[in-house]
């Protein structure tokens, strides 16, 4: 008896081994940390295990076949790798407790043999009953859900129902006529031995079937293989077949089609692991059904406007083993808000997409199966019944004076692209012009040939259809206000109603600024209708009343009115009108006509200075105003009566200058690309010189004041590139008079090619120095150069005159022929080349030879050296002619040698 102990950390903890070890107890033993078997039992009989608490261990209990009749009772195993080791065992085992095994419950080990094996439902594994048959006959189990099925040595034995859970928990061994049918297997699957194995209507996921030894006629049909599988050992079994007489299984990763919609594919399926081929395979779980639900309408991801057509089709399949039968109800919405219904089959209708909002959506379309389990497909819709939003760079009622304007409009969509973005002009098209993306812009130009007022149209669609248009009213207005000077007034003081109507007409009417004597008076919008303006309350004498009239455009008009504010009993006077007159010409005088029942004097002022006065016997009064010079004059008439009335008017006179400038005609001009000192010289003629600008085929070179109508105005024509230019020269007088000259220069291009000497080519020994090549190029008009040597380039620069030389030292090469090529080229591209060949010897090399004589007693010493080139390389016939000399040379005077001894 073996009991009440504790051990820990060891490598194998109790060992029954030997025929004499029978009736042996081994009670209330806890263990841990066992890298081996906690118990080990060999040769043994008679062993009552119980109360065992074994936990991390290689094996709770390992049985050898020499250990019969063991019961255990009441043990716990946890955390190991095998709870138990069976081989050829005879055991009886209840309410023990298994739980955490990395490799599983039971390890089985040859099992033939004298076996006996009563483990019942009173053990558990990992919390569920262990189902352990062995030996059973002619019966059927079913309706249990375990982490350990075992059927050994059993025959005609259905299992169903079953789900079978954990890792290597679905033992068959050596059974025959088993049928697994109708169960779930998330296990591993092993089976050993025996023959006549079915399983049908089951399903398997991420399971492998293991087949050890021998085994015949094995069955698969109706199953469902829903995630990985595989097979392994299927060559120990004979007559293996993945299919029944009219139903192979459902694989998972089977991609064939169905084209006769008979549930079975219309390829067979080869199981690679298996080595064997499904000839029916099925497209549907065989004990389900399945929902196809395809959306054909709309598609994924479009964008939706108006009314568009719906139409999905839903297809419930029933497996072969599925029992009873399937009712099915659709419901189609968008954003959670339903817009059709139906069963099973085709769902077609229309659509009012307007009844949403515009943006992104879920068109979702679910099918409820029985009541009870739910199957959707889901698509993303954007819907949109907005056009583009146009946003020109123009106002409603623009107005412009160019006849030509350019214009921007812009056009932008939030969930579709621009389709297309046009112009219309009364109707007419002016621009048309594809649009991308979400946000793009057309520029256009009108063409205005009317004063009046256009239609402008601008349209934008998206690519879904939606259209926007935006009119606007512009007017081509290219003319200042139509404005009728009103005539001068005249009133007494204190009097009121005193008015002055202007009429005025515009097609863009603005606004209006009334100013007296310079200050600001009224400011008013004007309508396009006559301006009426009143102007009581003026001071007493002259008031000169300005109004300027304005369109949209900017342009305006202005008239001044004299306002004659008199006392009571002053002169009347009328008032002439402005005059204005070119300077030098004669015959210009003012008249006025005042009137008077008691006249008594007047007095005639200019600027301000009195230029005549004398009394005033009430006829006109006439003034000369002949001989001024440029410029505006203020001229003044005060009339007064005997009884110290007087009343006042004032006549503008304007001089201006009407004389057009005179120029002379220089000739055209000829010459050749890079001739230099050439210029265009004006003498233009003109009292009132003001300013000159000179254009170069029409864009302006030069500009400035024209100060005397001595001054010469001048050009240079240096630099010009071959080639017509149009020169023209504009001067303008303070009169704005202007007078214009044309001269045509021609650059002809230069086809001189320049010219350059030759030096001579050169030799000398490496290291000597100062040696250079010196070229000496000529050219009216030269430009650049560049030196190769040997092809490669040496040196470059600028060619700045035709009396530059150019050098190349030479110090420094090393020995060889080096070829220096330099290429000169002018300002037209002309070039000329010349070469000098420059040799390098090596450097010279010093050998002194020392040659002994004897003669008798006396030697003698004589040494001579020789300088010159490094001897040229012999060749190798030579070299080898000259080794085999010296070797017959040192032969015949060993010989000779040995022969003097």
């Amino acid at each position: 008896e073996i009991e009440n102990e504790t051990m820990q950390n060891c490598i194998d903890g109790i060992t029954l081994y030997g025929g004499y070890n029978e009736y042996v107890g081994i009670d209330n033993i806890t263990m841990s940390g066992v890298s081996g078997s906690a118990i080990y039992l060999r040769f043994c009989n008679n062993v009552l295990l119980s109360n065992l608490t074994l936990d991390n261990f290689t094996y709770g209990i390992f049985m050898k076949y020499e250990a019969q009749n063991v019961i255990m009772n009441a043990s716990t195993f946890t955390n190991g790798d095998w709870a138990v080791h069976l081989e050829e065992p005879s055991l009886t085992m209840r309410d023990c407790t298994i739980e955490d095994m990395t490799s599983g419950p039971f390890e089985y080990e040859s099992l033939w043999g004298s076996v006996y094996l009563d483990i019942d439902t009173s053990n558990t594994y990992d919390g569920l009953p262990i189902y352990f048959y062995f030996n059973v006959s002619d019966a059927v189990v079913f309706g249990h859900e375990t982490y350990c099925l075992g059927v050994i040595e059993s025959s005609n034995f259905t299992v169903s129902q079953f789900e079978v859970n954990g890792t290597d928990g679905f033992y068959i061994f050596n059974s025959a006529n088993v049928t697994i049918a109708n169960s779930t297997v998330y296990t591993d699957v092993t089976i050993e031995e025996g023959g006549d194995y079915l399983f049908i209507g089951t399903t398997f996921d991420n399971v492998t079937i293991n087949f050890i030894d021998s085994t015949e006629n094995v069955t698969f049909t109706l199953n469902a293989f829903l995630t990985d599988y595989s097979f392994v050992g299927s060559v120990w079994v004979s007559d293996f077949n993945l299919n029944g007489t009219e139903y192979g299984n459902y694989w998972y990763d089977y991609s064939g089609t169905d084209a006769d919609d008979d549930g079975i594919g219309d390829t067979p399926f080869d199981v690679t692991s298996a080595g064997e081929t499904d000839y029916y395979p099925l497209m549907t779980n065989p004990l389900e059904y399945s929902v196809v639900i395809t959306i054909y309408s709309p598609p994924d991801g479009a964008t939706l406007q108006g009314i568009v057509s719906v139409s999905v089709n839903v297809d419930v399949d029933t497996g072969f083993y599925y029992e009873g039968s399937t009712t099915v109800s659709t419901i189609i919405t968008v954003d959670g808000s339903e817009i059709g219904t139906g069963g099973e089959g085709d769902i077609e209708f229309d659509w009012n997409t307007t009844e949403h909002d515009d943006g992104p959506y879920p068109f979702k379309v679910t099918v409820t199966v029985n009541a009870v389990e739910d199957f959707i497909e889901e698509i993303s819709i954007t819907l949109d019944n907005t056009g583009p939003v146009l946003d020109p760079e123009i106002e409603d009622g623009k107005a412009t004076d160019d006849s030509s304007p350019q214009w921007r409009v812009d056009a932008t969509d939030d969930l579709s692209d621009l389709a297309w973005i046009a112009v219309y002009l009364d109707g007419s098209e002016v621009e048309n012009e594809t649009a991308s993306g979400q946000s793009d812009y057309l520029r256009f130009t009108l063409t205005l040939s009317v004063e009046k007022s256009y239609e402008l149209c601008l349209c934008s669609m998206d690519v879904v259809g939606n259209l926007r248009k935006v009119n606007l009213t512009i007017y081509y207005d290219d003319s200042i206000p139509d404005l009728t000077p009103a005539s001068d007034i005249s009133y007494e003081e204190g009097t009121t109603g005193n008015t002055i109507t202007w009429i005025v007409n515009d097609l863009t009417p603005s606004h209006y600024n009334v100013t007296v004597d310079g200050e600001s008076w009224l400011n008013g919008t004007w309508d396009g209708s006559n301006i009426v303006v009143n102007v009581d309350g003026l001071d007493t004498g002259f008031n000169y009343v300005n109004i300027r009239v304005y369109d949209r455009v900017g342009h305006y008009a202005s008239d001044s009115v004299e306002v004659t504010v008199t006392t009571a009993g002053a002169p009347s006077i009328d008032h002439p009108a402005d005059i204005e007159y070119d300077e030098g010409t004669t015959g210009h005088s003012i008249t006025w006509s005042p009137s008077d029942p008691s006249p008594d004097a007047y007095v005639v002022y200019r600027n301000g200075s009195e230029v005549e006065s004398d009394d005033w016997a009430g006829g006109d009064i006439e003034v000369d105003i002949d001989g001024l010079g440029l410029g505006v004059y203020n001229f003044t008439l005060v009339v007064n009566n005997t009884g110290g009335y007087a009343v006042a008017d004032v006549v503008f006179v304007t001089v201006v200058d009407g004389t057009i400038p005179t120029i002379n005609t220089p000739g055209d001009l000829w010459f050749t690309e890079g001739d230099t000192g050439y210029t265009i010289s004006w003498d233009p003629d003109d009292d009132h010189p003001a300013g000159y600008e000179i254009f170069r085929n029409g864009t302006l070179m030069k500009s400035g004041p024209w100060n005397s109508t001595e001054e010469n105005i001048t050009i240079s024509l240096d630099g010009l590139d071959d080639g017509v230019y149009n020169y023209t020269v504009i001067v303008e007088d303070i009169g704005g008079n202007t007078k214009a000259d044309t001269v045509i220069v021609t650059v002809e291009p230069d086809t001189t090619i320049p010219g350059i000497n030759s030096p001579q080519d050169m030799t000398f020994d490496e290291g000597d120095t100062g040696f250079q090549i010196v070229w000496d190029p000529y050219d009216d008009h030269p430009s650049t150069y560049e030196v190769l040597r040997n092809s490669t380039p040496f040196m470059a620069g600028s060619w700045n005159s035709t009396s530059e030389q150019i050098i190349v030292s030479l110090d420094g090469l090393e020995d060889g022929v080096w070829n220096y090529t330099i290429t000169v080229t002018d300002a037209g591209d002309n070039v000329v080349s010349d070469t000098v060949m420059v040799t390098v010897n090596p450097s010279t090399t010093t050998t002194t030879t020392t040659t002994t004589t004897t003669t008798g007693t006396t030697e003698t010493t004589t040494s001579t050296t020789t300088t010159g080139l490094p001897p040229a390389p012999l060749p190798v016939e030579l070299i080898v002619a000259v080794v085999g000399g010296v070797a017959a040379i040192v032969i015949v005077i060993i010989v000779v040698m040995k022969k003097r001894k």
